[in-house]
């Protein structure tokens, strides 16, 4: 992390006036509805991942209370909308000229008409008349802060008991090229001026063929920069911080916050990086070594994308068969309409292929009503084999189910 000291109302106010240029995320404001991958905007998915059941201990008289801490040019804030239909959203950032764009984008992809919406110019410290929120949304904001732990323990404040947080925040270790290249860019006198982000794109022209930043533009960076906004954001934002996989936890401790699951978590899955007997050696270690392994392995994270909560999870088991067959269950409304249709997605990076009897428990689950266990669904298999199905679909998230 930056040892560097900057006031906290510099920061706000350069970091509002950077975003008022340059309004972020630069996606299109066309109509364009969330996709499968964006399953954590999905309260009901989020709770399922993170507990193992679905989140039908609410008063369905009581609609979610969603908080979207930083939302940027809405992108977030439209997936929140659209996959929490009929919660009550605050969409909050300091850049105004940010929220205007936001709010033409849920205009413009209907998605303001389904929820109960309010977007507000305003800092994260200062939302204590709000109430308290069952899930917190905060992408991309805590490693611009001069302080990320007091912007954490601001929002902390705002979450409910039983809610839950989903963080976004930069990765050291992902992000050493790019902040070379931004300290580069300020020993230059580069600002993030319009006039300015335009030239300092010319930088990897200059540096010699066979310069690593200069490849690394090409080979990495250069699809995500292609909008002047998005290239501003990488290089030329005006205060950035970032954290090691230590700091990191160390950071949600100080905050008396849980650690409740990585939000990729195919990215901390050891055997997409590891064979054979070095795979061996490293699931002998701890979860957390493991974790700090793919740190080191992998330089491509350049974020920690991950859920906390108020207090300890319990994650809850479906081992047994009784059990399952005595829950109900959803179908996870992330998941592509055609999946039942064509019997096979592509899901989080992995292909999912529904094999027959799974297709007819998946039918036989969207046609009757939720209260229906599972153990009366008549797909023309043994009882034990509707277990088997549902554990599998449920590891998977396409099943979110609720003990009986």
């Amino acid at each position: 992390m930056s040892s560097e000291f900057v006031s906290p109302d510099a920061i706000s106010e350069a970091t509002s006036k950077f975003y008022d240029q340059f309004p972020f995320p630069s996606s299109p404001l066309i109509f364009n509805l969330p996709q499968e991958c964006d399953w954590h905007f999905c309260f009901d998915a989020v709770y399922s991942f993170c507990t193992g059941v679905h989140p039908s201990y609410r008063n369905i008289f009581e609609p979610i209370r969603i908080l979207d801490a930083g939302c940027g040019s809405g992108v977030s804030t439209n997936c929140l909308a659209y996959f929490n239909q009929g919660a009550e959203i605050l969409a909050v950032d300091i850049s105004g000229g940010a929220l205007e764009v936001a709010a033409e984008r849920l205009r413009r992809s209907g998605c303001i008409e389904f929820v109960d919406l309010r977007f507000h110019k305003e800092s994260l410290f200062n939302l204590s008349d709000e109430g308290l929120f069952d899930y917190i949304n905060s992408i991309g904001v805590l490693h611009h802060l001069n302080d990320p732990s007091a912007g954490l323990k601001a929002l902390s404040s705002l979450l409910s008991p039983s809610g839950l947080m989903h963080i976004s925040i930069y990765s050291s270790a992902g992000r050493w090229a790019i902040q070379r290249i931004h300290r580069t860019l300020n020993m230059l006198g580069f600002s993030d001026h319009k006039a300015d982000v335009k030239l300092a794109r010319k930088l990897f022209e200059n540096l010699p063929f066979d310069n690593e930043f200069r490849c690394n533009f090409k080979k990495k960076w250069f699809r995500d920069c292609q909008v002047d906004a998005d290239f501003a954001d990488m290089f030329l934002h005006p205060y950035e911080t970032s954290f090691s996989l230590d700091e990191l936890f160390e950071l949600i401790s100080e905050v008396d916050l849980y650690f409740a699951g990585f939000s990729n978590p195919q990215v901390w899955d050891l055997s997409r990086l590891l064979r054979g007997e070095f795979l061996e050696r490293a699931i002998s270690l701890s979860q957390f070594e493991q974790w700090k392994l793919i740190e080191e392995l992998d330089t491509q994270i350049i974020s920690f994308d991950f859920f906390l909560s108020k207090s300890p999870i319990s994650i809850h088991e479906w081992s047994d068969d009784n059990q399952i067959l005595n829950a109900t269950a959803k179908i996870n409304p992330c998941f592509p309409k055609n999946l039942l249709k064509n019997g096979s997605v592509l899901s989080n990076g992995r292909h999912l292929r529904l094999n027959p009897n799974s297709k007819k428990l998946l039918e036989a689950v969207e046609e009757a009503p939720f209260v229906t266990p599972l153990r009366s669904l008549n797909i023309g298999v043994d009882s034990s084999v509707i277990a088997s199905l549902a554990r599998d679909l449920q590891e998977q998230q396409v099943l979110l189910l609720l003990p009986g």
